[in-house]
């Protein structure tokens, strides 16, 4: 997943949760194979988990291990995709901390 609302993962406006009840729960994947984002662990920590885990998941793929890879991203109505919004100062970050 590319992003998700910071709400719990069974909550309706989860990104995941939608993408679950309709394509994950449905197909047999292993569960080590779907990344999520982590909201319960707060922000911060949810994107550190998740970078590290894209890191394994690469580093995986790179080896061969890993043979197909489906990255979901939703757009919005504005044209918004990953909550990165047409003309805002997030698309200038290019650092972790945030700032540009």
């Amino acid at each position: 997943m590319g992003d998700d609302r910071n709400v719990p993962m069974d909550d309706k406006e989860s990104n995941f949760k939608g993408m679950n009840d309709s394509l994950i729960s449905k197909i047999k994947i292993p569960s080590d194979h779907v990344l999520r984002i982590k909201t319960e662990l707060g922000m911060e920590k949810a994107a550190e988990t998740f970078e590290k885990e894209l890191k394994r998941f690469a580093e995986k793929s790179l080896k061969g291990i890993i043979y197909s890879t489906l990255f979901l991203l939703g757009i919005g109505t504005n044209g918004h995709t990953a909550s990165l919004f047409p003309n805002s100062a997030a698309l200038e970050v290019t650092n972790r901390s945030g700032s540009a």
